[in-house]
């Protein structure tokens, strides 16, 4: 009950238009930003054994679709952003530090405050069974990694796709979290 109270916390919180334009249908298009897949298997890091294992995962793709299309070289990879489902932040966050704690994060990152986390509000009715992102997710920006091309071609497809305006949403975010100056000063070099 309480996980459900910090869902609709988040949304409420939102600083974005209405949570549905963010999504599209991914029919028809090619593999490339913007789409959002399960059951994709990348890294994950277990500080309890000191080292990676793969698990499949839900997943944000960030190349964009000429980077994978065609027959280059260093194409078979893309890089992904794992997704957080919203129910599993919320129940996980809560049982670790606390109902307020998991209540006030959530409120800061669906303002769009925390950098290193991008807030994907629930999806439209509209797309039909949305599985894991039906209450929305925390698209994890400081986990960029790569999953080889594939892995896609395995999976029975995109769950769904951000709408342009999702993306460009997405874009800026990612935009600010990579490229913002840094805090301190670096030393010149003649």
């Amino acid at each position: 009950m309480s996980a459900e109270k910090i869902i609709r916390a988040g949304l409420e919180s939102f600083d974005g238009l209405k949570p549905g334009a963010f999504y599209g249908s991914a029919d028809g298009l090619s593999l490339g930003c913007g789409l959002i897949f399960s059951g994709i298997p990348i890294p994950y890091f277990n500080s309890d054994e000191r080292q990676f294992e793969i698990l499949d995962s839900l997943v944000l793709v960030i190349t964009h679709e000429c980077d994978v299309a065609n027959e280059r070289a260093f194409n078979d990879h893309v890089l992904v952003c794992p997704i957080i489902p919203m129910l599993l932040f919320a129940e996980t966050y809560e049982r670790e530090h606390g109902y307020d704690s998991a209540l006030n994060l959530t409120k800061e990152i669906a303002k769009n405050t925390v950098h290193r986390v991008f807030y994907l509000p629930p999806p439209a009715d509209i797309l039909g069974d949305m599985g894991a992102l039906a209450d929305g997710g925390l698209v994890y920006l400081n986990r960029i990694t790569a999953a080889n091309v594939s892995f896609f071609g395995e999976s029975p497809g995109p769950i769904c796709a951000l709408s342009n305006y999702g993306l460009d949403r997405f874009d800026r975010k990612l935009t600010n979290h990579l490229l913002r100056p840094k805090s301190e000063t670096l030393p010149i070099t003649a």
